[in-house]
């Protein structure tokens, strides 16, 4: 089994079967899943797990330590290079009220690579009340925000809007 299956549909359809098989059931059904999808020691299932944010910027490292960061500018989050990957962040310092700055800072974009195919930037906008959304350096804000159920299917990548508590 592996995440570098390049048809995104039959993609997904694997990780909800690992997902249903061996995270939600016993160690049978996972045990019949990996004869029917063996692992041919190339596994790198990750858990995507939805995020929010709220206030200054946190960091917890893989090793479960958590950092404050208080720092702006752009960062490397994580890169991994056996696979060609990294995540970048941009931090910015917050704006009072009366337009001072302060030197606390708020996560403002994030941007995911992987090889030359796969590319994902989400930024605030200038308005600070809504994001910009860019696939493969194509931008879909607009499309993203016509549509409550939009779905963005590429080769290696795909974006979907779930609108689970009235927040996007």
């Amino acid at each position: 089994w592996s995440l570098y299956y390049f048809n995104n549909y039959e993609a997904r359809e694997n990780i909800a079967a690992h997902k249903t098989c061996c995270t939600m059931s016993n160690k049978n059904l996972c045990d019949r899943f990996y004869k029917i999808f063996p692992d041919m020691g190339c596994s790198n299932f990750v858990v995507f797990v939805p995020a929010s944010a709220f206030g200054d910027p946190h960091i917890t490292t893989l090793d479960g330590v958590t950092y404050p960061l208080n720092v702006w500018g752009e960062y490397i989050l994580m890169e991994i290079k056996s696979m060609n990957f990294v995540l970048q962040c941009r931090t910015s310092r917050i704006e009072s009220i009366n337009g001072t700055l302060s030197n606390a800072t708020v996560f403002t974009a994030f941007a995911a690579k992987e090889g030359d195919n796969a590319k994902f930037q989400v930024e605030l906008a200038i308005n600070n009340m809504t994001l910009v959304i860019y696939v493969n350096d194509m931008d879909i804000t607009n499309d993203f925000y016509k549509d409550e159920e939009f779905k963005k299917e590429l080769d290696q990548i795909s974006v979907t809007r779930e609108d689970s508590s009235n927040r996007t």
